[in-house]
């Protein structure tokens, strides 16, 4: 059994949800459908992390009322981070397992 050989077995057994060693179409589009759930949550994460600062910047939110919530500010910044960098962090690994 050659490398190429070994990754299909092993992306089709990854693939394959109810083990009859098919891949339907059904578990296709469920795991095509994970991919891009993941993909809007990394992207909102991201708009996220640009749309809160611009919001903050304005005068309709006080300087007293930023500074009252700068420790939840910080952490809001540290998880939506984390939700990118998980998202593209395993796209490399998936894109690099794959070659």
């Amino acid at each position: 059994m050659s490398e190429s050989d070994t990754t299909i077995t092993k992306t089709t057994s990854e693939l394959d949800i109810d083990g009859d060693g098919k891949v339907s179409e059904k578990e296709l589009s469920l795991h095509e459908r994970r991919i891009d759930t993941q993909r809007t949550m990394a992207i909102t994460a991201m708009v996220a992390m640009i749309i809160a600062p611009l919001i903050l910047f304005t005068p309709a939110i006080s300087v007293d009322r930023v500074s009252a919530l700068s420790d939840l500010i910080g952490l809001f910044f540290i998880a939506m981070a984390g939700i990118v960098g998980t998202y593209m962090g395993a796209s490399a690994w998936m894109s690099a397992s794959r070659k």
